[in-house]
């Protein structure tokens, strides 16, 4: 075979040679198929052969025969040696130089293949090319070979610019002078080739290139048009280098007075590229720049408006301009470009920029050039979304709130009358772009343009009707209208649905899928809008029908689009379960194909939760006959993988339940209870579908004694056995308690055996916390279920159970039941319990202490008159059990919280008085304690507890304030929201505290500052411009808090300041994750302590790397300024090598760390710092 190989390759060589064009062709393709071939190996010989036979095929006088050997190239330079392809580049070179235009082309296509494809490695070629390009580009003969040397050079200096730092000099030079040169597409080239050089020259050499081009724009306009797009595109690639420039070059661009429009449109990509890359040098330049935007946006020497009500041409006084010369819709584009720039950069400013340039931008909307006029429907869809997210954001602050609704208020009238306008414009594209901002501007601000209904109807309207119109335009206007039925009141289009219904269900038969589904959808939000609840008096019978005609004619279809299917099958079900009155004549003819819907695996999910959207119909849709035939389907829905379905199929089953229950017979029952259906979902693999299963048993078990019999044989047991795992908790420990109890009140077991079985459990050698818990909190359950002389019997039998002071735990299951049923029950008439309780605090065994001060807590919560006051004087008067009883405080503070917050006050000064008493404990878990006790009793009396707290954190004790700063999270935990006005402004004592001498007090104001901003950012924000200074000190590595302990042969390197920038830099996260960058003010600030986390220690750099990540994808232009300082960062951290020693948590960590930069997704291919990191990938 490989002889045979050998044979066809020497003669597919050998055609190379024949005077037949046709053969010279066949071997060139033939050559290129080896190439590709992956097993075929270039070497010796053979390489030496096809080499010089592609080089003869490249100087083919047949341009089919030359376009193929330029193909061949690029795997040919995958492959091939340094010096083949350094042969070749140098005869594709003298080609470039020849005159003959067709051997030029060729030599420049077949140079940039062979740069693009040769191995990163293959230095010396480029090395070799680079004087050869830099001498042709100073040659001033033959300008078509420049003009492709300096093109070739641009794309030589991306993989090997660092590589060829020897020639940088030269190309400089020659660069520069390409600048001035009489040819516009020369000047061009070369400024576009001076971007690239710029990224991987010396400092020096940059300096060098800014200076000169900063020169070149004060000379004659030519050379200043390119100078100045020069800059903006040096920029735009260069980012951080060019910070040290940024005065110099906007003074520049701002004291530029040619009256040119292209100078003017370079200017502004100047600016644009400025505020996007150079964001914190620009920033003292912002309101000069607004100020041009604000000028220039408007800029149009042709035509001047009339009175602000038209655009009308001038002609008398146009200077000289036409319509065929006219480039100022460039400038007014540039304007436009920088309204987003400036939002997207600088979100903090985005209030501001709405306030100065909205109403400005919606009265250019009738700009007479469509590519301006749709760069401003984009910029203020960006300035509009943006300042939507601020809304977001600021939700619970009242004055912030108020202020953007304000402002969103003032601004959407004129903003309708101007969009309204441009509805009816006779470009498509105008119309559509319409849409495509209406739709954003009114998912920004839900429910703004409710009020104006009326005014833009007509025209989505004329759109969805309109024969002739383009697919995509009716897709947007429907998508429009969607959203305006979900922002706005049902009462605003009932008087206009008869203008609507028609359009739309015509809709429904459109040939495009995607329109067919949208306007599906549109009658999904019509039947909200006929019929927007059960209370409603709209008259919503002469539209039903049309309504349930349109979907259902999609619903008898087969041969749909799956998208259609399942958007046509719930909006028939939508209209029958919601006008089903109007349409009953409809029911006979639509309920038994939906049964068969459940029997195609394709429409099985959607036909299962149409059944339950039927079944809890208020019209009372009469699906009792087809239940039986439902239900064997759905039953067997719940042995499927697919989680939807299975909780589809509980879903629905509690709906028939619920209102069908004489039609669920003993069959129906088994076929849901029976083994592997019903039962098979009771397992901590999925706690919320066991959650669902469980309520589903117990709606079974009171259903009928059928039902609680089918329960106890399949579903109690498996309850019985999910007791025992540690994952048991919320919902669906909530759902075995109410099982349980059900199954006593169906009196199908038997309390004694249950509660022995229960509690055998909680006292298994394996049982876990958890699971002794929620054994607990069932027994307590059972309890209050269970008749009163089998509870007498069960509360004696756990208080002699707790008598047995043992050192084994085994107290630990009743002392925790007690305590729920104390909880539960007043145990005042039994008090012998909570005095067993407080003896077991005694115990040797911790499980057994911890689990009396639960219990105790727990009885006194049960009631606190007969119980609180001893619990105080034990705290008091018995320091040994100080910690236990503490902890027996809170349990009762945090439950009656819970319960009723008000039974405290009575007690609020004695508790303050007892708690503030041992604030000054040396014991951290004591002062965790009362902080938290502090901060719950706020729920009781928010003023005397913030009194206390105020004066405590002023205090000279460093252990009083930390109390007192925890203690605010707390407050602020749980404090209702009416007392928001009174918990906000008291904060800022307590968050100032990240300023405290004390390294501990500072930690503790940092996590309170984390903690309130995470769930109660509205108390916050007002102060966080404020806090942010004196926070990013925090996230600097200190030397001074560094120090080193000698431990015999080793040194141990201790970071005191280490959970500091922790806590600041989780700090730091929740602001990027909250969307709250507008109070952050300069970003580059923010992304310079941002970058010091990349390079800290790995409990700081993997929050740090993790803020990147959101930033990236919540607002990644803001990054853009600090772009190479991140990409470096993040480089190290993928390169860095470990020692073949390294421990295998110290190999987990660093896993950890590389694996995060995948996350981030503001990667650009173009730029050099990608290539950085896909670099270091490889390596």
């Amino acid at each position: 075979r490989k002889k045979m190989a050998s044979f066809n390759l020497n003669s597919t060589l050998d055609k190379i040679n024949s005077p037949d064009s046709d053969l010279r062709h066949m071997a060139a393709s033939d050559i290129l198929a080896e190439l590709e071939k992956p097993a075929f190996k270039l070497e010796g010989e053979t390489e030496r052969r096809i080499v010089e036979g592609l080089i003869k095929l490249l100087a083919d006088q047949h341009g089919e025969v030359q376009g193929m050997a330029v193909k061949c190239l690029g795997p040919l330079s995958a492959r091939a040696s340094e010096k083949s392809l350094d042969l070749i580049c140098n005869g594709l070179y003298a080609d470039l130089l020849k005159n003959e235009e067709q051997k030029r082309d060729v030599a420049s296509i077949g140079l940039k293949t062979v740069i693009t494809r040769m191995p990163t490695t293959y230095v010396n070629v480029a090395k070799t090319l680079a004087p050869k390009l830099v001498e042709c580009t100073n040659q001033d003969k033959a300008v078509e070979a420049k003009l492709e040397a300096i093109d070739i050079l641009a794309d030589l200096l991306k993989p090997f610019g660092t590589e060829t730092a020897d020639t940088h000099e030269a190309i400089q030079k020659a660069l520069l002078a390409q600048l001035e040169s009489a040819r516009p597409t020369v000047r061009k080239k070369a400024a576009q080739t001076l971007s690239t050089f710029a990224l991987c020259c010396s400092d020096p050499l940059f300096a060098g290139i800014i200076e000169t081009v900063l020169q070149d724009t004060k000379k004659r306009v030519d050379v200043s048009r390119i100078a100045f797009s020069a800059l903006a595109s040096i920029t735009r690639l260069c980012g951080s280098r060019m910070a040290p420039f940024v005065n110099q070059t906007i003074t520049v661009c701002l004291e530029c007075k040619a009256d040119d429009d292209e100078v003017r449109e370079q200017t502004l990509q100047v600016y644009e590229a400025m505020i996007a890359r150079c964001q914190r040098e620009v920033s003292p330049f912002l309101p000069k720049i607004v100020t041009v935007v604000e000028t220039l946006i408007k800029h149009d020497p042709n035509f001047q408006d009339d009175d602000g009500d038209a655009m009308v041409d001038d002609d008398d006084d146009d200077g000289g301009y036409s319509d065929d010369d006219d480039i100022s819709w460039k400038v007014r584009r540039a304007s436009a470009k920088i309204v987003a720039a400036l939002v997207l950069s600088r979100p903090d400013l985005v209030r501001d920029l709405y306030t100065r340039l909205a109403s400005m931008m919606v009265a250019r909307f009738r700009e007479r050039e469509e590519n301006v006029r749709l760069e401003l429907f984009i910029s203020y869809g960006v300035l509009a979304k943006r300042l939507g997210v601020a809304f977001s954001a600021a939700k619970g602050d009242s004055a912030a709130t108020a202020a953007i609704v304000a402002l969103i208020s003032q601004s959407i009238p004129p903003f309708v009358k101007a969009i309204a306008v441009q509805l009816k414009n006779k470009s498509a594209r105008t119309r559509q772009a319409a849409f495509v901002l209406l739709n954003e501007v009114a998912i920004a601000f839900p429910g703004c343009l409710g009020p104006h209904v009326a005014e833009l109807l007509p025209t989505t309207i004329a759109a969805l009707k309109d024969s002739s119109a383009a697919s995509a335009l009716k897709l947007d206007a429907l998508m429009f209208l969607n959203v305006l039925f979900n922002g706005s009141a049902p009462e605003v289009f009932q008087p206009l649905l008869p203008t609507i219904i028609d359009p739309v269900c015509a809709l429904v038969g459109d040939a495009y899928y995607k329109i067919t589904a949208e306007a599906l959808r549109s009658v999904l939000e019509i039947v909200r809008v006929v019929f927007p609840s059960p209370d409603s008096k709209f008259d919503y019978k002469p539209f039903a029908k049309k309504l349930l005609d349109a979907a259902f004619s999609k619903f008898k279809a087969t041969d749909l689009d799956q998208e259609v299917k399942e958007v046509a099958l719930i909006a028939t079900c939508t209209v029958l379960a919601s006008l089903g009155d109007a349409v009953a004549a409809d029911h006979a003819t639509i309920l038994p194909m939906l049964v068969e819907r459940l029997k195609n695996e394709t429409t099985r999910l959607v036909a299962c939760r149409g059944f339950g959207l039927l079944a809890a119909s208020p019209k009372k849709v009469n699906v009792g006959p087809f239940i039986v035939d439902a239900s064997k389907e759905i039953s067997a829905l719940l042995r499927k993988q697919s989680r939807s379905l299975r909780q589809a199929a509980i879903l629905t089953f509690q709906s028939f339940l619920a209102n069908y229950p004489a039609q669920i017979t003993a069959a129906v029952i088994a076929d849901v209870s029976d083994e592997p259906q019903l039962p098979s979902l009771v397992a901590d693999t999925d706690l919320q579908l066991c959650s669902l299963a469980l309520n589903l048993g117990v709606s079974l078990a009171k259903s009928s004694p059928a039902g609680a019999d089918a329960v106890k044989k399949t579903v109690l047991p498996r309850a019985i056995a999910l007791i025992r795992s540690p994952l048991l908790q919320g919902s669906s420990l909530e759902a075995v308690q109410a099982l349980l109890t059900a199954m006593i009140e169906a009196k199908k077991v038997v309390y004694a055996e249950l509660h022995k079985q229960l509690l055998a459990i909680g006292t298994e050698n394996a049982a876990s916390k958890q699971v002794q818990s929620s054994s607990a909190q069932c027994v307590a359950a059972l309890y209050l279920a269970a008749p009163v002389a089998d509870r007498q019997k069960s509360l004696v039998d756990l208080v002699a159970a707790v008598s047995k002071i043992t050192s084994d735990g085994t107290a630990v299951v009743p002392l925790l039941c007690l305590g729920e049923i104390g909880r539960r029950v007043d145990m005042a008439s039994n008090r012998t319990a909570a005095e067993k309780v407080l003896a077991s605090m005694d115990s040797q065994s911790e499980e057994t202490k911890t689990a009396a001060a639960f219990s105790l807590g727990n009885i006194t919560a049960g009631n606190l008159a007969v119980f609180l006051p001893g619990l105080l004087k034990e705290i008091s008067s018995s320091p040994r059990r100080l910690y236990l009883l503490l902890l027996a405080l809170k349990e009762t503070i945090s439950r009656t919280n819970a319960s009723n917050p008000a039974a405290l006050q009575p007690f609020v000064q004695e508790l303050l008085t007892v708690l503030l008493k041992n604030s000054e404990t040396q014991e951290e878990s004591v002062r965790s304690i009362v902080s938290e006790c502090l901060g719950k009793l706020a729920t009781s009396d928010l003023n005397a507890v913030l009194g206390v707290l105020r004066t405590a954190a002023g205090s000279t004790s460093a252990g009083q304030r930390i109390v007192a700063v925890t203690a605010i999270k707390f407050t602020v935990q749980e404090a209702p929201s009416t007392s928001d006005a009174v918990v906000a402004p008291a904060l800022l004592p307590f968050l100032q505290r990240i300023q405290d001498e004390d390294l501990n007090v500072r930690r503790a104001a940092l996590l309170t500052l984390n903690f309130v901003s995470h769930n109660k950012l509205r108390l916050v924000r007002a102060h966080l411009p404020s806090l942010l200074p004196a926070l990013y000190p925090e996230t600097i590595k200190r030397k001074e808090l560094i120090r080193i302990v000698d431990m015999g042969p080793f040194k141990h390197q201790i970071d005191d300041g280490l959970e500091l920038r922790k806590a600041a830099f989780s700090c730091l996260y929740t602001f990027v994750d909250s969307n709250v960058l507008e109070v952050v003010g300069d970003g580059a600030v923010f992304l310079e302590h941002l970058v010091n986390g990349l390079k800290d220690d790995y409990d700081v750099k993997i929050i740090a790397h993790t803020i990147v990540a959101r930033l990236s994808a919540v607002a990644g232009q803001v990054m853009f300024g600090s772009i190479e300082k991140i990409i470096e960062a993040l480089q190290k951290t993928i390169t860095t090598k470990l020692k073949d020693s390294a421990a295998k948590q110290d190999v987990e960590r660093n896993d950890d760390l590389v694996s995060l930069p995948f996350a981030f997704c503001f990667f650009d291919p173009k730029k050099k710092s990608t290539r950085k990191i896909r670099s270091a990938l490889r390596a």
